[in-house]
């Protein structure tokens, strides 16, 4: 089974069962509320695009995930990249970020993975804003840098982050 979490009226189609409020999903939830509507260990792949951000707490959300999901099932979460115009729009709860990401998954996992299962962190990369294309033209020191190191640290050229986890059994030591 694949899950797309919260697709609105433009969900994904083609097999995905779309998870959101709005009167055209599959399945009416809000994201918030746990358990989600779905046994444990019975979803193979999980989609979100720019829901993770109107949720009120991120670690819930991917717990949730890594307890419908099957071990090795795959996670892609986009969500606005910190310095960009999306990230602060009104009805964003909070910015996921790389470092949010690292910290949760790296540095601190025994204070966010308590179930049996986790979501690890597998991948990371950066889609680009129009901004990304001016600065290249009009920044010549840029010039040998790829688009993903530009976009890395220089605000406004990305767009979205994508973070790509797969649900494993936890090891952290409680």
């Amino acid at each position: 089974m694949k899950v797309e979490l919260g697709g609105g009226s433009f969900a994904r189609g083609d097999g995905w069962i779309n998870v959101d409020q709005c009167d055209t999903a599959d399945v009416k939830h809000d994201l918030n509320i746990t358990p989600w509507p779905f046994d444990d260990e019975s979803v193979d792949e999980i989609y979100s695009s720019h829901c993770i951000e109107h949720v009120d707490d991120p670690v819930l959300f991917l717990n949730e995930c890594a307890r419908i999901g099957r071990v090795g099932c795959k996670i892609e979460i986009r969500c606005p990249a910190p310095t960009a115009h999306l990230a602060y729009v009104a009805g964003h709860k909070h910015v996921f970020s790389l470092q949010n990401a690292r910290n949760i998954d790296i540095h601190f996992p025994h204070l966010f993975w308590k179930g049996k299962r986790r979501p690890l962190l597998k991948a990371f990369h950066l889609n680009p804003s129009e901004m990304l294309d001016w600065a290249k033209r009009d920044l010549p020191f840029l010039k040998g840098l790829s688009d993903q190191q530009i976009m890395f640290w220089i605000p406004g050229t990305a767009h979205e982050n994508v973070f790509e986890y797969e649900v494993v059994e936890n090891g952290v030591v409680q």
